[in-house]
């Protein structure tokens, strides 16, 4: 029987061989060496960054994933059919090293993170931008509690799949919590402390944050802030 995923080193290995055959694939390995002309040797190091902050709530991972995919589609166009063809990759060395509960969490993970991507694109393509939804909608005024941020709109709603932006303003906070799935997060502007567990971090404007399924996290406004959310 194959063990389960339990440090680093298994995920190094996973993402070696995974993108050894991603970088080898003749659908898919055009996006990575002939369009966003990525080298494994530097790339490597990041994904592992990604699915260890994913999978062990290290949060290593601050870089904007999301940005980096459109930027990739609106040079050469991300179908759906290139995310299925990445998944079974995925999902194919998972199963061929790995066998447990961190291994099934990430397979289910990489499916979900699959759908954000998928959303996100979709709603360029029908021209919705963050800033043309968010000029759609109507901003409720900002009732301050003392313990949550009251300014919420829903910028899409796609197959399942929402797009969030909360407003904060200094002494906002979100108490302790956690979801059933993971979520994505882009710090628009402002500064805010999130803790992960145990962990706190100061984030600012262009940061991106990975908020894994179950994993307790909390927010704190510093500064003014927008948080543009995936779930």
């Amino acid at each position: 029987m194959t063990p389960d995923i339990t440090n680093r080193a298994d995920l190094d290995q996973l993402i070696e061989i995974v993108y050894g055959r991603v970088f080898a694939d003749e659908l898919i390995g055009p996006f990575f060496t002939q369009v966003a002309r990525v080298m494994p040797e530097t790339h490597s190091p990041l994904l592992a960054d990604f699915w260890e902050t994913v999978l062990f709530g290290k949060n290593l991972y601050h870089h904007n994933i999301i940005q980096k995919h459109v930027e990739l589609h609106l040079k050469q166009a991300i179908e759906p059919h290139h995310f299925e063809r990445w998944l079974s990759l995925f999902r194919q060395v998972v199963d061929e090293l790995f066998s447990g509960p961190l291994a099934e969490q990430a397979k289910i993970r990489a499916q979900s993170m699959a759908t954000v991507l998928q959303v996100k694109i979709h709603t360029l393509n029908h021209g919705q931008t963050v800033n043309n939804l968010m000029q759609k909608q109507s901003l409720p005024p900002h009732q301050k509690d003392g313990t949550s941020c009251s300014k919420t709109v829903t910028l899409a709603d796609l197959s399942g799949k929402k797009v969030i932006c909360k407003t904060f303003i200094p002494g906002d906070t979100m108490a302790p919590h956690s979801a059933p799935v993971d979520v994505f997060a882009l710090l628009l502007d402002g500064q805010m402390d999130i803790s992960l567990g145990d962990e706190t971090n100061r984030f600012v404007a262009g940061d991106y944050i990975v908020f894994p399924a179950s994993m307790t996290h909390a927010l704190a406004c510093v500064e003014t802030a927008r948080l543009l959310i995936y779930k």
